[in-house]
């Protein structure tokens, strides 16, 4: 694995290993969920009024 992980040119040589927890596991298994690719559908609606509400309300 270290062979993508190193820089050409690079003066020193680092890689790091991402190192998932419980929770981030449950969290991707959720983001490929039906429930989620729905609740994605209707987020734009949110975010649109936040952003008006946050642009011209202050």
């Amino acid at each position: 694995m270290k062979e993508g992980c190193y820089k050409e040119g690079a003066k020193s040589k680092t890689y790091s290993v991402t190192i998932k927890s419980g929770v981030h596991a449950k969290q991707m298994a959720f983001q490929e969920s039906e429930a989620f690719k729905e609740k994605g559908k209707e987020r734009y609606k949110i975010e649109a009024k936040n952003s008006e509400l946050k642009h011209r309300h202050g």
